[in-house]
């Protein structure tokens, strides 16, 4: 971990290959390595109107779409020499948690902030709080990282943000300080998990957890109206309780024989679920879908036309490849677990966590 660069794991190469596919999507409608403002538009940057538009989407989007090479090589090269030490510490589910949250974070600041219109792009935010994280971590004692780490990369960062023509230093410091808050937060989580869970959770499961909480908040903005609103407040509750309900039930399944083999095909189940339920909720939005006007061959353009004709078969149609694609991704965990007739899978879930109790990250 003293080193200064390791290998990156599968959550920073993922994150590697949606922010550089995002950029070749973006030179294919271009047509340019240099990106157009209106084509940057399109395929969702974020703008001083986006949120009085309700666009909120775009605090997302906005993170893997780059102006230029250089700005994309300036971002993946700190995802590279940050991104992988952190994984290695947190897990793939918390490292995609801290950088979803500081990019948001990053994109929140700008909007609030900046003074006049304004049209941002770019994983900087997002980069930023994976280094905030780490430095969370250094904070806390739980880093085997040294000064030298911190003081270097620190410089880098600070560099990047001020020397670097047009970098959105607001992006920076909002991204930054919600990687630090997050971690932090996670880190507080683990310790209390430590005496209310009785099983260590496998990837898997933390990251359907974490899927079905980020789509339960997003369905509650959209069903429950305006923050203050009596029934905002009802839905949020609702959320809240059916997450810790949730994970109690996987973590009282993961504790007993052959329990990792039906806390998955319960999460395939679950992740069906969600996606039948988002055709619900946003399905009103596919008329707008359909409107565009999409790039590439007549055949792309007829398929996407079929797929709005039949909302509902679409619906049941991808319930379907989220459950098999589910069940293909825990196929070790289930068939694992399947096989658990002494119970020894279940004992190393719960054995993990006594080992790890009273700690955090």
């Amino acid at each position: 971990m003293n080193a200064f660069f390791v290998a990156p794991g599968g959550a920073v190469l993922l994150l590697l290959a949606a922010n550089s596919i995002g950029f070749l999507v973006s030179v294919a409608l271009s047509g340019q390595l240099v990106i157009p403002a209106d084509v940057l538009l399109r395929m969702g940057a974020l703008h001083s109107g986006a949120f009085v538009a309700q666009e909120y989407w775009r605090a997302v989007s906005y993170g893997f779409l780059h102006a230029n090479p250089g700005h994309l090589l300036g971002n993946m090269l700190a995802l590279v020499l940050w991104g992988p030490h952190l994984e290695r510490r947190v897990g793939f589910s918390n490292f995609l948690l801290i950088y979803l949250v500081s990019l948001i974070g990053g994109g929140v600041v700008t909007h609030e902030t900046q003074p006049g219109p304004f049209l941002t792009v770019g994983a900087s935010g997002a980069v930023s709080g994976l280094l905030a994280a780490l430095f969370a971590l250094f904070v806390l004692g739980e880093s085997e990282l040294d000064a030298t780490f911190f003081l270097v990369n620190f410089g880098l960062n600070f560099a990047l943000s001020t020397t670097v023509p047009n970098i959105d230093w607001r992006a920076h410091f909002g991204g930054f300080a919600a990687g630090f808050i997050v971690c932090a937060l996670l880190d507080l989580s683990a310790r209390l998990e430590s005496v209310v869970l009785r099983c260590k959770f496998p990837e898997f499961a933390k990251a359907n957890c974490y899927v079905a909480l980020a789509f339960a908040g997003a369905a509650a903005w959209t069903i429950g109206g305006a923050p203050r609103d009596r029934t905002a407040l009802i839905v949020a509750g609702g959320v809240i309780l059916g997450f810790f309900t949730l994970v109690k039930i996987i973590d009282l399944l993961l504790s007993v024989r052959r329990g990792a083999a039906w806390a998955g095909v319960l999460l395939a189940s679950l992740d069906a679920g969600l996606t039948l339920s988002a055709v619900k909720i946003w399905g009103g939005a596919l008329p707008d879908v359909c409107k565009i006007q999409w790039p590439g061959p007549d055949e792309a353009t007829r398929f996407v036309g079929s797929l709005c004709a039949h909302p509902v078969d679409m619906g049941f149609a991808g319930a379907g490849l989220a459950f098999v694609a589910a069940l293909s991704m825990q196929r070790n965990s289930i068939l694992r677990g399947a096989r658990d007739a002494g119970g020894f899978v279940a004992a190393s879930f719960v054995g993990e966590r006594k080992r790890r109790r009273g700690r955090g990250l």
